[in-house]
Parts: C-alpha cells; structure tokens; sequence
C-alpha cells in the first residue's frame, strides 16, 4: 500500500477504532500519575448514550477493575461534554486521551490515560489517505492487497444486509396491508418494474388498484390492461409523444437523416417515428385496422370499470420516457404486467412453490399482448418490438422477488426460505452496470449476482460515506502490519 505524505488528523472515530483492536503501543503504558496500566479486554462497543465501552476489564496497578471507559481526543472534552455531572459516567474507571491538555493527572478521581505517543503515525496516515482518497472507491489503489477470504466473508456479510435493508422497506407494506402477502408481493414486483426511473409511480399505480380487485379479471387480459392502462392516465384522451419530445430536445441534428439515436436505441426511436400502416395483432388474437381501435376499446372497457370500482386515475405526466430504451417504455412495463397478472392468480404462493432458480425465471418470463409486440405506445406502430429480455428477469429477480422471499422467511422464522434467497441469488449470473464494471477493473471478483449485490451495496453505504473503518476490507488496510 503506497501511501502519499498527508498530515494526519485524529478522529473520534478512528480513536474509538484504535482503541477497541489495541492498534497502539500496550508495553508500558501508565496513568498520568504513574501507575502501571495491563489491558485484559477493552470493553464492549457503546452506540447508546453513555461511556464509550462497557464492561472493560483494566489493570491498574495491582487491580483489576471491570467497569466502562470513556474516549475523548482532549482530556477537556469531559468537562466540554458536561460529564462531571452526568450519573452515567460514575462508573468509568478509566478515561483514555488522545492529548492531555489540561493541569492535573485526574477527572474528577478518575485516571487518565495518554496514548498520543503510542500510536504508529503510519496508522494515522493511511487512514487520512483513504479519508482524502478522491478515486472509485478510497482504497482503489490497494484492494489488490486484501487476501481473498477477507474479500469472501466481507461480500457474504454484505449480501445480507442488502438483503435486510429491502427486507425493510417491504415490512412497511406488510404492517400497512395488515401481512397480506399476495398484496405485497403485487406492490414489489409492481416497483421493481418500474426501477429505476419509474418505481415510484409504478407502486403508486399498484397502491390505487388492489390486487384482489385486478383477480376478479384475472381471466380477461384486455380487462386487466384496461384498468392498468386507465389508472396509470394513460386513456386520457390524446395521448402526448414524450419520445418525441425527448427527440426535440436532443436538438436539430438527432432529426437529420442517417443519423441514428442516442446510445439507448436509436434504431427503434426511428421505427417509431415512421409513418408504418398498423396491422395489429391484440388481445387473445382479434385484429384491428386502425390504429385506434385498441386504445378506444380500453379507454370504453375502463370508462365502465372506473364507474364500478369509483376509481380515480393518476395524471400521466408523473411518468418519465425521456433517456430510456423503448422497451422500457413504462407502456411495455405495464403491458407485461397486465400479461403477468393474467396468467398468474395468485403470485406470491407461486414464487414460494418454486423449487429452482429455473423456475422463477420461467414464472415472470411473459410476452405482453399482440399489440405491444408491434408497439411502444398507443397508435404509433413499429415493424416488430424488442422486448426487455432475460435480463429484466433477472433484474427482477434480484431486486423484488428474492428480497420478497427472504423477508417472509425472516417474518416466520424460517430460514429456509432465507438461505434459498441467498442461494438463488449466487446461482444468477452477474449484473452489468458501470459501478460493476469499475469494480471489475480493481480486479474484485464479480461471479454472481450474490457478489454484484454486495459491491453495490460496498459502494453505497461504506465507500460513498467514507466509513472505511466500518469495512473489513478498509479496516484491514488501515491495521495491516499494525495489528
């Protein structure tokens, strides 16, 4: 690890950390008024109010005594803090400085003890280096130093509080939907149709259409696209071309011909915006010849269906288009949600049913109707449409239905269901975004999504946040050689 000349700052945090690994010099330590110090246990991390660690175990002198110490970087910072009268620090049998800037060897009766000059400096360097670090991740230039088995538990950890931290955000619906499973399990996959652009207003358009109200026509697909299509404000009368939008503000030169579209699909923005005769195939096989047909037949099936169930549509501006690939359109997302729906009654019990990754693959791999297979949006036909592909499936399964699975399993204590979660996550193959490729170019191993999922979450909880010391893989730089 090369390390560029900073000018070490101490931290509280990183004094807390030096103190509980013993990362300073233990041979002749003393109090300021000269008694010996032995250190037999540093005492137990605090993250409540009150001293810093509990239940420490310290020699002074010939004895040994068990209570709580308190860390502060001066020995000031005690009284600054108010502790002389706060009952919780009546037990603290040593206070522990970083610099002792005050008259006198005690606090209050209490020892002190100095360890400024028993710090290796070089400690205090890397982590500044890393604290300063501007690169990918702070220890980009090192990560190659870490022994793999670090590497290998670290992800493993990191897997699973991923893992916990969606498991979260899902028992929020299930207290808001008294546990109703089914409803969740519609909301999740809902969401992560929409990610990451639309999620929000995906689950707000699941949250205004109950699932047990989309069963009662579950049989019907033009019924289910109707009140999917209807809620989400599309029916509204004319419907606004955001696409083309989105080609005006690209500017004049995206128009001229030849010239193809952004890097997201610019093949298929030019078959939209030609002028193709619409010969459609919809529904369970009725063909249309006008390009309208189909939009008014939803827009007639949802006028009834809002009056039955007084529904209240969303407004259609709340959904993005621009910057996207047609085929993630948010029309092509709830076209596939509708096909889902139909050919799935019951979601949840099916996703807890299936025996292999396979399986759950196949469960949400569905072609939407006739008519989106031939169309991006209402009335304007293209030759053919590409569809999302395998990978959406396995972005679905990766972000909804396997934290879905391990969140049941943790709401009924059942690690069975857990541990399949977390199985199935490191049978399916890796993702490929930008963060993923640069972790690739540090030379980190990225051989399922089990491993993908950890370094996204590497990223944004430790390395964005500069908690360094709170990760193994920082830790162990900070310490290597030290401890």
């Amino acid at each position: 690890m090369t390390i560029v000349p900073v000018d070490p700052i101490m931290s509280e945090e990183l004094f807390q950390h030096i103190w509980q690994f013993r990362l300073f010099t233990q041979s002749g330590l003393c109090t300021l008024e000269g008694d010996a110090i032995q250190i037999d246990h540093p005492g137990q991390l605090n993250r409540h109010a009150g001293p810093d660690f509990t239940a420490a175990r310290i020699r002074i002198g010939h004895t040994l005594w068990v209570g709580n110490v308190e860390l502060h970087l001066k020995t000031s910072d005690w009284f600054r803090h108010g502790h002389q009268y706060n009952l919780q620090y009546r037990n603290v049998v040593l206070h522990i400085v970083f610099e002792h800037d005050i008259t006198g060897a005690h606090t209050h009766g209490i020892p002190i003890l100095e360890l400024r000059h028993c710090i290796p400096k070089l400690l205090l360097q890397r982590y500044e280096w890393l604290r300063q670090s501007q690169a990918f991740v702070p220890c980009a230039g090192s990560v190659a130093e870490v022994p793999s088995l670090v590497w290998t538990g670290w992800k493993d950890r990191l897997l699973i509080e991923r893992l916990e931290q969606r498991a979260d955000v899902m028992k929020a619906w299930l207290l808001q939907t008294q546990y109703d499973w089914e409803e969740v399990c519609y909301r999740a996959l809902a969401r992560g149709a929409g990610m990451p652009v639309n999620g929000e207003t995906f689950l707000e358009l699941a949250r205004s259409l109950p699932y047990k109200m989309l069963l009662r026509h579950q049989h019907d697909l033009l019924q289910l696209e109707a009140l999917l299509f209807g809620q989400a404000g599309m029916l509204k009368g004319e419907i606004r071309d955001f696409a083309a939008d989105e080609w005006t503000l690209r500017g004049a030169e995206m128009e001229r011909e030849g010239k193809k579209g952004w890097r997201s699909g610019g093949d298929e923005v030019d078959l939209i915006r030609g002028d193709i005769a619409d010969q459609a195939v919809i529904g369970d096989g009725k063909v249309q010849k006008t390009p309208d047909n189909y939009m008014t037949y939803l827009q007639q099936e949802y006028a009834y269906l809002r009056h039955k169930y007084k529904l209240l549509p969303m407004d259609a501006e709340h959904w993005k288009w621009l910057r996207m690939r047609p085929a993630s359109f948010p029309t092509m997302k709830i076209a596939a949600m509708a096909g889902l729906l139909h050919r799935q009654a019951h979601l949840f019990s099916s996703i807890l049913d299936a025996g292999d990754v396979h399986t759950l693959i196949k469960l949400l791999d569905v072609a939407p109707s006739g008519y989106w297979q031939t169309h991006y949006r209402f009335g304007k036909p293209v030759a053919r449409t590409r569809m999302p592909g395998r990978r959406a499936v396995h972005n679905m399964l990766i972000n909804t239905v396997l934290p879905l699975l391990y969140v049941y399993g943790r709401e009924k204590k059942d690690s069975y269901y857990q541990e399949r979660a977390v199985a199935f996550m490191r049978q399916l193959p890796p993702e490929d975004n930008h963060q993923i490729r640069a972790w690739k170019t540090l030379h980190v191993g990225v051989g399922s999504a089990g491993e993908t999922q950890a370094l996204l979450q590497l990223k944004q909880v430790y390395c964005e946040e500069k908690r360094c010391l709170h990760c193994a893989v920082g830790a162990r730089l900070v310490r290597s050689g030290i401890a």
